[in-house]
């Protein structure tokens, strides 16, 4: 799903804002989106959930993200009231979808690393170094940020 989203955010990028070269800060674009298709996903299942179980849209919103993030306390449990079998599948398939974006966003968060970097180099040029480690190339940007900010 991820290399999905890298692909989509890669050809948006090139096609409709007409970028050339790879897209800066993929992963970080890519876990925005994966936050939004999550979101996406949990106020759907809140929605249908809210009309089968006749549920308030907080304890729907509740089971789902419990659910999504494998924690499951337990307390709502969605089909107790009805266990039609159209029901149990669209449980079925929702919750496979949800774990899917939660998965991928998890991944895309910790492929974050290029804003991390930056962070870095922002955090030694302002002389809170503190345990950063900066090599000769990081050094060399940093002075160039610091050359910049004082024109």
């Amino acid at each position: 799903m991820l290399n999905g989203q890298q692909t989509l955010v890669s050809k948006f990028e090139a096609g409709c804002l007409k970028r050339e070269g790879a897209p800066k800060f993929l992963n970080e674009k890519c876990t925005l989106l994966g936050f939004l298709i999550l979101l996406t996903l949990l106020f759907i299942s809140t929605g249908i959930h809210m009309e089968i179980e006749d549920w308030t849209f907080l304890e729907g919103f509740y089971c789902y993200f419990i659910t999504f993030t494998t924690v499951g306390f337990g307390d709502l449990i969605p089909g107790q009231s009805r266990k039609k079998t159209g029901d149990v599948v669209l449980r079925i398939i929702l919750i496979i979808l949800g774990l899917v974006a939660m998965s991928n966003m998890l991944i895309a968060i910790a492929n974050c690393h290029d804003a991390a970097q930056l962070f870095k180099k922002l955090k030694a040029c302002c002389g809170k170094t503190g345990s950063v480690e900066i090599g000769k190339q990081d050094e060399d940007a940093g002075m160039e940020l610091k050359e910049q900010a004082s024109k």
